[in-house]
């Protein structure tokens, strides 16, 4: 016969481990969300401000257009890389962000993804 003690805790290794599972499953269905956000955002055109905003873990915002756009944890590279009046083009269904810079009259591109 169980004792009380082990009826316990063989109920909380159950709520554990389901709470885990639970977790992991949000865990999971947040990233392909925030994955799936980031392939159907789509933005273009000059940087005319680069502004970080303290708790968006050092990705910057832009403005572009007369917009405010967060880059996202996904364009953490290119937050690094960006300055004002660079160009820049994500599309839509891809991954890959492109900033054009000019430099000696020519015009450069880097690629992202």
């Amino acid at each position: 016969m169980k004792t009380l003690n082990q009826k316990i805790r063989k109920v909380a290794i159950i709520i554990g481990i389901i709470m885990f599972l639970t977790y992991c499953i949000m865990l999971i269905y947040g990233l392909n969300e925030d994955n799936n956000a980031f392939i159907n955002k789509e933005y273009y055109g000059v940087i005319s401000n680069i502004k970080y905003i303290e708790g968006n873990r050092g990705v910057p915002s832009i403005d572009l257009n007369h917009e405010r756009i967060y880059l996202g944890v996904r364009a953490a590279s290119v937050g690094k890389y960006i300055q004002i009046g660079d160009s820049i083009v994500k599309k839509r269904g891809h991954v890959e962000i492109i900033v054009y810079r000019k430099k000696n009259e020519k015009w450069y591109g880097k690629i992202f993804k």
